[in-house]
């Protein structure tokens, strides 16, 4: 999939831009909270780093075998 947002489990995390989100807010929503491949709510983790002023997001589908989204988002 040449779509770098839904990445294979065993690469780095990627930083969010939301740059490359666009569409109407329902559109925007669904690709961020449902699963590009069978279309099940994700579910998310997140590890907030203090001292880095960041947030380690995943997200998993219990579904299918969609693998991991992995993205960090800034605290600034």
């Amino acid at each position: 999939m040449a779509d770098k947002l839904f990445m294979d489990p065993l690469n780095d995390f990627e930083f969010e831009h939301y740059e490359k989100y666009f569409g109407t807010i329902r559109e925007v929503i669904k690709i961020i909270e449902q699963c590009p491949k069978c279309g099940s709510a994700l579910a998310f983790g997140h590890n907030a780093d203090k001292s880095h002023l960041i947030t380690q997001e995943t997200a998993t589908c219990g579904n299918c075998d969609f693998g991991q989204r992995k993205l960090i988002y800034n605290l600034n």
